[in-house]
């Protein structure tokens, strides 16, 4: 079934199903969209959407912690190495295995973070 042949009731059921699992990270397989009205349904959608925006702060807020915490790691080294070695030797600690990409989600930084930033 296409998203242009499905009814307002089958899109908004497929938003909902796709949104509970960004949120809560399961698909919510016990509801009964066939039972639930538009309304309802848009009304689920509107809570959905106020946690996933809570959520997305949330994030955002952990990321900026994350480079705080990221370049006072590399203050810290700034009288033993360059930053871009000190950058290498806290991958080397992390277990990063050489991955920018593996240390920035080990730390929580922003995906590209490092080469962005000119230390890989």
């Amino acid at each position: 079934m296409s998203w242009e042949t499905m009814t307002i009731k089958e899109q908004l059921a497929a938003t909902h199903y796709d949104l509970y699992k960004d949120v809560h990270g399961i698909r919510p397989r016990w509801y009964d969209y066939e039972s639930m009205t538009e309304e309802e349904l848009r009304a689920e959608l509107v809570q959905l959407s106020a946690e996933a925006e809570v959520q997305n702060r949330e994030y955002e807020i952990r990321q900026k912690e994350a480079i705080t915490h990221f370049e006072d790691q590399l203050n810290n080294l700034a009288d033993s190495a360059d930053p871009v070695t000190a950058t290498r030797w806290l991958m080397e600690a992390a277990d990063a295995n050489g991955d920018p990409e593996y240390f920035e989600y080990l730390n929580g930084l922003p995906y590209g973070f490092l080469k962005q930033r000119g230390l890989v």
